[in-house]
């Protein structure tokens, strides 16, 4: 995926939210921006299943999801396994949650309640930092001969 700063087609965005509420209003932010609701999910495991399916851009992931399958495993798994880029959504501001948080290391944070501009912001932040990381990778690899 690379990062176009004027996209032809509205991004695509997979949203995993404890409920749908959050859902809900997440859609209506990204209706006003160019972005799309690909898919959403109230289950981590659920998205996780079915995440590649849908080709999401980025993945905005609430930090309230339920303790079966959490947000700091679902963030891990759709960044490592599917290599899409994290939006870590949370109203939380105890320590506990905050250190779950940073668990995850280098991770965009969207904190409710939100607007339409903090929204483009952290979709646009996930993604650069997502291309940024990929570059990255292919600069520290040995160089390769070609003859």
């Amino acid at each position: 995926m690379a990062l176009d700063p004027q996209p032809t087609q509205p991004y695509r965005i997979l949203v995993i939210a404890a409920d749908e509420v959050k859902i809900q209003c997440l859609g209506a932010v990204l209706q006003r921006t160019h972005f799309r609701l690909c898919a959403s999910f109230t289950s981590g495991s659920l998205a996780v299943n079915h995440s590649q399916s849908y080709a999401p851009d980025v993945a905005i992931v609430d930090l309230a999801l339920p303790e079966d399958f959490d947000a700091v495993e679902t963030v891990r798994v759709l960044r490592d396994r599917f290599n899409i880029p994290v939006v870590l959504m949370t109203d939380a501001d105890d320590a506990e949650s905050l250190a779950r948080a940073d668990s995850l290391g280098d991770v965009t944070c969207l904190y409710l309640p939100l607007g339409e501009t903090q929204l483009k912001q952290a979709v646009i932040a996930a993604m650069y930092r997502h291309c940024s990381e990929q570059h990255a990778e292919l600069l520290a690899a040995p160089p390769r001969i070609v003859r």
